[in-house]
């Protein structure tokens, strides 16, 4: 460091009185002792992703990261940091800083990745080693003094945006939420086929025609429910139900049922049948009635007949899970997505259940084994 101070100082008092030789005697130049990092960001850097190759292994690849947390600056202990990690599996040898120091300040160094007392100048078209934490220091004018930064990039890591899996004990899979109401008992009391499900006001039935009952005096009377198309086409069979707060209306229930309906009627014939109802409580609204989700022939991201779905609201999304994959809906029930973010454990499990717990953990039991899993979505 010191000869690289010295060569430094030579060349500013070379530089000094080579000035003076062009100038005429009044000319001076001043050295100043202000040496500070402004402002730092990243401008570039990969990370990894991972595909099947030909032959089935797993084969790895870079991709160029678009979006990068914002770096900050601790002026007072000289500490650089980012508090949003980088993306899992970032490329942590090869990243690219943008760096601004005050005005007055002289050069930039690097410290060898290895702490030895070698010093490197820095360019923002040189990659940077942050696979561990970096010294850097800003020179004043004439190289005599400097200020030392500690920089340290850290990243995820688990994988991100995505599910993450830990096996369980299988007495550990939640029970079901028992309300104060024996709905079977009060529905069968009633003359009702099915017991759908409750919202927050409205509990729901099916009577043996496929009409759907509303009861708001839990269970004690019911009424026929508005339905938009005839009941035959109702879900009756193998159905699924969600409630959930709506999100444009505090005094709404979103709901859904899905099902396959005790007809053949269906505009695509092996797709589940879906309903919604924004229940509105609100006594300025008009009555609530349930909706048929159209389904043209054109859809090709339906739910199809043949799985054993679990209807769940997690991470603020609504998710329809089977043994065959956990499929997503962002149109409020007309469209279902695979969704890869929420993979499961496992791809040849047989048929699963699924739950969501006070927690925001997603529970998977698989009804042979009985094996169980609980999941943790990682947000980046």
């Amino acid at each position: 460091m010191r000869k690289f101070i010295y060569t430094l100082c030579l060349m500013g008092v070379t530089s000094l009185g080579f000035l003076s030789c062009i100038g005429d005697s009044d000319n001076t130049v001043d050295i100043y002792d202000e040496a500070c990092i402004s402002s730092v960001s990243i401008t570039a850097m990969n990370k990894l992703e991972h595909t099947l190759g030909e032959d089935w292994q797993d084969a790895t690849y870079k991709v160029k990261v678009t979006s990068f947390p914002t770096l900050t600056i601790d002026q007072k202990n000289y500490k650089i940091y980012n508090t949003d990690s980088l993306p899992f599996e970032s490329v942590m040898d090869r990243i690219l800083l943008s760096i601004e120091k005050t005005a007055y300040s002289g050069a930039i160094v690097i410290r060898s990745i290895d702490g030895e007392d070698k010093w490197k100048v820095y360019s923002s078209t040189d990659s940077i080693d942050f696979s561990k934490p970096r010294e850097f220091r800003v020179l004043n004018t004439d190289g005599s003094k400097y200020r030392s930064y500690q920089v340290n990039l850290v990243a995820h890591q688990v994988p991100t945006n995505k599910i993450r899996w830990k096996e369980m004990p299988k007495e550990s899979y939640p029970a079901a939420k028992k309300g104060s109401v024996d709905w079977e008992k009060a529905v069968k009391d009633a003359g009702l086929a099915k017991f759908i499900g409750e919202g927050i006001f409205e509990a729901y039935a099916f009577r043996a025609d496929g009409q759907i009952m509303v009861s708001t005096d839990n269970g004690i009377t019911w009424k026929e429910d508005q339905m938009d198309e005839d009941k035959s086409l109702a879900p009756f069979q193998e159905f699924r139900f969600l409630s959930i707060p709506f999100a444009v209306d505090a005094d709404a229930d979103y709901q859904l049922l899905i099902g396959k309906s005790g007809t053949e009627e269906h505009r695509v014939t092996d797709a589940m049948t879906v309903w919604r109802k924004i229940a509105e409580y609100d006594d300025s609204h008009r009555p609530s009635k349930w909706v048929l989700m159209p389904l043209e022939e054109y859809n090709r991201y339906y739910l199809p007949l043949n799985e054993k779905y679990s209807l769940l609201s997690f991470n603020n999304e609504i998710l329809a899970v089977s043994n065959k994959g956990t499929r997503v809906t962002r149109d409020g029930g007309l469209t279902w997505k695979m969704a890869k973010r929420y993979e499961l454990p496992y791809d040849d499990l047989e048929e699963i259940v699924a739950t969501t717990d006070d927690e925001d953990y997603i529970w998977i039991k698989e009804l042979e084994s009985g094996s169980v899993w609980r999941g943790t979505y990682v947000k980046e």
